[in-house]
């Protein structure tokens, strides 16, 4: 990514958010991964435990929070790059990305386990 200055202050602010909205995705996608892997490993260790893990209650209850505290935390990290405001839409947009590539990610490892 380079930024070409050019008399038209518009083509500058173009550029620089095309430069910000990827490392935007950088991080989403490095988040990403970190909570799919989480919910792999989780997925692995009860697979190898015994099937009867997989169904569980508690292991549903255990996973469902380990999910919403790394949420938080992304949540409160971004919010902290951001100068520390972060405002509801971009809050939405940054975790329902984070949630809809771990949830593909998912998919594809149970469709493969």
């Amino acid at each position: 990514f380079g930024l070409k200055i050019t008399k038209n202050t518009n083509s500058v602010i173009f550029v620089v958010i095309i430069v910000n909205n990827y490392t935007m995705f950088k991080y989403i996608l490095t988040r990403a991964l970190i909570l799919s892997g989480l919910n792999i490993s989780i997925t692995l260790i009860c697979y190898a435990m015994g099937l009867e893990w997989l169904v569980s209650f508690m292991m549903m209850l255990l996973v469902f929070a380990v999910n919403i505290t790394l949420l938080i935390i992304f949540a409160n990290k971004f919010k902290k790059m951001h100068d520390g405001y972060l405002n509801f839409k971009d809050a939405f947009a940054f975790l329902h990305y984070i949630i809809l590539i771990s949830s593909v990610i998912g998919v594809c490892f149970d469709l493969l386990l």
